[in-house]
């Protein structure tokens, strides 16, 4: 009888280790949870790096890797994953990355499944979807007479929030903030002060969003000369036939630093010749 329950024991203990060495799980993940902190909303993070080690003496094989939640489809495997044979004591990395559609937390599960374990591996993701970083398509109007006085301009867009600005990029990078307006996330305005448009060229608006998240788009305001206008032309009329002769004409609104165009047109009748003047900077919209 002795004989028989010393055999009974040895077969328990067989049993039991065997279970045990089923049960281990053969991997580890680092880091875990993977985390992807504060991103702008619709925007992509950078990527994160995850590996995947090999913990034991064998080969272990990697079946399957998904991404499982509510919130599944805001985390993504850019590259590649770590699916097939990982050998001993080794590590696969592979990246994966944030895009958070909506602000606030968001997480997910990354789910690893494994030949000869029962179950999936689970690993938390988390991430945070900060503010928007704002988006400029159009503005109106596109530009503003030189010398206008305070200007409001409306941007259109998407991202703008109830506390998006608008400054005013200067040569110190002083950017004085400007008078701003929340319209919808589509629309916002802002007024330019008249010091801004005493010169014709481009200026710069910088539209930004705070942290956490957010971020800046610059655009360009065109400032453009003012229509010219004739008071008169010096002489009045040329005899036909005559050479080359230099016409002097007045008028208004003439740009030194925009050289001006002038038509020369014959009336399709009386041969009456006249000019017309333009700025050439002047681009105004119909």
């Amino acid at each position: 009888m002795n004989r028989k329950l010393r055999a009974g024991v040895v077969c328990a203990c067989l049993v039991l280790t065997e279970t045990l060495a089923f049960a281990a799980v053969p991997i580890s993940v680092f880091p875990n949870p993977v985390q992807f902190g504060t991103i702008p909303q619709n925007s992509t993070s950078n990527y994160v790096s995850v590996f995947v080690t090999n913990t034991t003496i064998n080969p272990v094989v990697i079946s399957n890797m998904t991404i499982t939640g509510a919130n599944s489809a805001e985390f993504a495997f850019p590259l590649w994953t770590c699916v097939g044979t990982i050998s001993a004591n080794q590590s696969c990395q592979m990246y994966m990355t944030f895009t958070p559609q909506t602000m606030g937390s968001i997480t997910a599960t990354l789910s690893i499944t494994i030949t000869g374990v029962t179950g999936a591996v689970n690993i938390p993701l988390q991430g945070t979807g900060g503010n928007p970083i704002p988006v400029v398509t159009s503005l109106s109007p596109p530009s503003v007479y030189v010398n206008s006085a305070n200007t409001k301009i409306t941007i259109n867009g998407s991202g703008f929030l109830p506390s998006t600005t608008v400054s005013l990029q200067t040569f110190n990078n002083n950017n004085p903030v400007l008078s701003t307006t929340f319209v919808s996330a589509n629309q916002i305005t802002a007024v330019v002060p008249a010091s801004a448009l005493s010169n014709q060229g481009e200026i710069s608006l910088i539209v930004s969003n705070p942290q956490p998240g957010g971020g800046t788009w610059s655009t360009s305001l065109q400032v453009i000369g003012t229509d010219p206008s004739i008071g008169g032309v010096t002489p009045s009329s040329i005899v036909a036939g005559t050479p080359s002769e230099t016409i002097l004409i007045n008028g208004q609104k003439f740009h030194e630093r925009s050289p001006g165009t002038v038509e020369w047109r014959k009336h399709s009748h009386d041969f009456h010749q006249f000019f017309t003047a333009s700025s050439a900077a002047h681009n105004r919209e119909p």
